[in-house]
């Protein structure tokens, strides 16, 4: 199947840092447009994360791919110049700036929209564009606790803490990359009408997207007034094996039959205590004690069998060696391999209707990898280049 490339032919200037505004730009590369991923002359803060002495981080590696890399200063007028040139060129620009940090530097909204009123200009901050705690800083960690997340995913003891999988980064890179998606065909859609089709500045916060998340549980916590449901369904969790562990769900009546039966538990089902989804849920720790107390004796390749020939949803509970040793993914489309030169050969992870595979660039970029190419490009001559290096105003890597 050929990949969906809607945005074959546009161009992207990426100035974002760290995962959430990185991502809405890789999404756009993803579905076809080129991405050049403007970066300070030290590089993006989240190359050197992790693992330390790996010459770039996993995480960088993940929401980087297939962008060109130039490195440039932006405090000095040569390196602003080349940028402005650049976004004067490009239907979208990402930044994460604080807010009033792009107008100093010459390449805030009004700046870039005055010489290309087409573009679109997506603006990534903790808490906003206005407001008391626009200026604040914020990452995925703080807005965790901040909008009730960590809250809500308590341990054992029922002490609050983070999701390690980065949830509002991510999730603030898809509203971000959406909401471009919807600008450029208001853009095309204007053009097609006869109109200017101009841009617009967008604002996507960390703040409203990790609110956006959780909208459900917003809601329910307020028409429950403070005290939502511990479960929305039962039995439903991690339940303990002989071997490991299994995830089990159940939404209705019919499914908890099953699941008992194939359990060796037809008791529970006529019991009062659980006869009803809501007396489940009223009752979920004795019937999960119950439950773990079945399962525990049973090994997972067991329990698997018998809960899938009940038509009963579970999974075995797996890290990412397992997920992807045993091949379902590549199957599936979800995991392609690249070549990263300074990591060897890695998983890429698509989004839907995406396909990593047809990215120009593979790999992540060096930092500076393509700073030459992109200003030889741009009518730059090589004693301009040699100019440019040797002020500091770029950097060739």
């Amino acid at each position: 199947m050929t990949a969906l490339a809607p945005f074959k032919g546009l161009s992207v200037v990426d100035l974002s840092q760290g995962i959430a505004g990185p991502y809405c730009a890789q999404l756009l590369g993803l579905q076809g447009a080129e991405v050049v991923k403007v970066e300070p002359l030290e590089g993006d803060w989240l190359r050197p994360l992790g693992t330390p002495g790996r010459a770039m981080s996993a995480l960088f590696a993940a929401f980087n791919r297939g962008k060109r890399s130039l490195a440039v200063d932006l405090k000095a007028d040569a390196g602003r110049a080349v940028v402005a040139e650049l976004a004067a060129r490009a239907d979208v620009l990402v930044e994460n700036f604080r807010p009033g940090v792009t107008d100093r530097l010459g390449v805030g909204y009004d700046a870039v929209a005055k010489a290309n009123p087409g573009i679109v200009y997506v603006s990534v901050t903790g808490y906003g564009q206005r407001g008391p705690a626009s200026g604040r800083p914020a990452t995925d960690t703080i807005l965790q606790a901040h909008l009730g997340m960590a809250h809500f995913n308590r341990d054992r003891d029922g002490s609050p803490r983070k999701v390690p999988v980065f949830p509002i980064d991510v999730a603030t890179g898809m509203y971000a990359a959406q909401a471009a998606s919807g600008a450029l065909y208001e853009r095309l859609r204007a053009r097609a009408e006869g109109g200017e089709g101009r841009g617009r500045h967008l604002d996507v916060s960390l703040l409203q997207s990790a609110a956006a998340f959780q909208a459900g549980r917003i809601l329910e916590y307020h028409l429950e007034q403070g005290n939502p449901p511990a479960e929305q369904a039962s039995p439903v969790g991690l339940y303990p094996a002989a071997d490991g562990a299994v995830a089990i769900t159940t939404l209705r009546d019919s499914d908890f039959a099953a699941l008992a039966t194939a359990l060796g538990l037809e008791a529970l089902i006529d019991d009062p205590r659980f006869r009803r989804l809501a007396e489940r849920i009223t009752n979920h720790e004795g019937l999960d004690e119950a439950i773990s107390a079945a399962t525990a004796r049973r090994t997972v390749a067991d329990l698997l069998a018998a809960l899938e020939a009940a038509d009963v949803s579970a999974a075995a509970v797996r890290d990412y060696a397992a997920a992807l040793a045993d091949g379902a993914l590549d199957e599936a489309g979800v995991v392609s391999w690249f070549e990263q030169p300074e990591l060897g050969r890695l998983p890429a992870v698509s989004p839907p209707a995406t396909d990593a595979a047809s990215l120009p660039y593979p790999a992540a970029p060096r930092l500076g990898e393509h700073t030459g190419e992109l200003l030889r490009a741009m009518g730059r001559s090589e004693d301009e280049l040699r100019e440019l290096t040797a002020t500091g105003a770029v950097a060739i890597g």
